[in-house]
């Protein structure tokens, strides 16, 4: 359950982002209109959790999420967990 309490809104919105695409730092910075150190210590959380995985391209990060369906599962039970069901 140590998953569940890390899962705040802005990491559940990176999650699903990731999801669609591979994506880097500077980009989910911009579409979710945060901060850049912001976005990067979450996405460091996100991956301590084993949940995405990091790589480093000089000055570029990007993420991906390393298994997608466990993931979409994942979050489809947090979204029936939060309405109470």
């Amino acid at each position: 359950m140590e998953l569940f309490k890390i899962l705040s809104k802005t990491k559940v919105e990176l999650l699903e982002r990731l999801l669609k695409d591979e994506e880097c730092c500077s980009n989910l910075s911009k579409c979710l209109g945060k901060d850049v150190s912001t976005v990067s210590r979450h996405l460091h959380q996100l991956e301590h959790a084993n949940l995405i995985e990091l790589r480093r391209d000089g000055k570029n990060v990007s993420c991906r999420v390393k298994n997608p369906e466990k993931l979409r599962r994942l979050l489809a039970l947090g979204r029936e967990l939060e309405k109470g069901v």
